[in-house]
């Protein structure tokens, strides 16, 4: 029997449009913002970028990954417009979260000048992605901001703790209280890609370890995964809900 393999292991869910599949979201908390609202199907063949060979590798931590899938499946339909869309839904849904208003604010900014350099920064970032060739790496990352979040024009508090509970509300629903540990929540979620590497390759991965630091926590040691874009997009697509 094949596993199935899950990116996110966070108990909340969200639907994007009426039909999908549950999807569970990034910080466990439900979205509400109707994604047909914003939608804007354009299906335009642009070919991929060529990579800089000098530039780094573009990392994603590992608890980004359910943006991705949720990408991957917008992407389907809409082209390179899925990009465009799926960064206004982020910065509409935002202002949705059910929780202290502070993590909206450091995530999406408190002006309509912010909230715009936002959905720009975000915009850029997946289209870039989307347009990255099969070969071209990609670091999977655990406890430390990476290439969105240090691109990142906001203030990113958040992606520098680890206990994000201090952002849950005495009103915040249980199933999408934030997490009191995101570096075991991100491990968990690299658990699960590499058993799908060795499941897919019969080969036993290997990872590299490193120490990240937190303003909330002692330093840790981590592991992180270098992968291809082509490797993360088949296990994106095939990732059962």
């Amino acid at each position: 029997m094949t596993e199935a393999w899950h990116p996110i292991s966070r108990p909340a869910q969200l639907k994007l449009e009426a039909g999908r599949p549950n999807q569970v979201t990034p910080f466990a908390a439900e979205r509400h913002t109707p994604m047909a609202d914003i939608r804007k199907p354009v299906n335009i063949f642009v070919p991929p970028i060529e990579r800089d060979p000098n530039s780094p590798p573009l990392e994603i931590r590992t608890h980004h990954l359910g943006n991705f899938q949720d990408l991957m499946y917008l992407y389907k339909t809409d082209g390179l417009a899925a990009a465009d869309t799926y960064a206004e839904y982020l910065h509409m849904s935002s202002a949705t979260l059910r929780v202290n208003p502070d993590l909206a604010n450091d995530i999406n900014g408190n002006t309509e000048q912010e909230g715009s350099l936002y959905k720009k920064k975000a915009a850029r970032f997946y289209r870039d992605f989307l347009l990255m060739k099969d070969e071209d790496p990609v670091v999977l990352v655990v406890g430390e901001p990476d290439t969105f979040c240090k691109t990142c024009p906001l203030r990113g508090e958040h992606c520098r703790k680890n206990n994000l509970t201090g952002y849950n509300l005495p009103t915040t629903p249980i199933e999408e209280q934030l997490s009191d540990n995101i570096a075991a929540d991100e491990e968990a979620q690299l658990n699960s890609y590499l058993r799908y590497i060795k499941a897919t390759t019969r080969k036993e991965p290997i990872t590299d370890i490193t120490t990240v630091s937190f303003t909330d926590h002692e330093p840790l040691y981590v592991r992180n995964y270098t992968t291809t874009v082509g490797t993360l997009k088949s296990y994106l697509k095939q990732s059962k809900h």
